[in-house]
């Protein structure tokens, strides 16, 4: 069962909510979650959401929390 979830957890992710210019997500198997930069408007990510070893892919790279 491991092998199998290994296996379609690169495509499990969705995405949870938008909001001041980040969009964010969710690996429905893992429970990793990462959240992306739009470029549209300069916000602060949502700390509350984000948790330790969560990836952000902001206006300065990437970022690990």
């Amino acid at each position: 069962m491991k092998l199998l979830a290994w296996i379609r957890a690169p495509f499990a992710w969705k995405a949870v909510r938008h909001c001041d210019g980040y969009t964010y997500f969710e690996n429905a198997i893992t429970g990793q979650r990462r959240c992306h930069w739009t470029g549209s408007v300069w916000g602060q990510i949502d700390h509350k959401f984000m948790r330790s070893g969560d990836i952000s892919y902001g206006p300065f790279g990437r970022q690990v929390y």
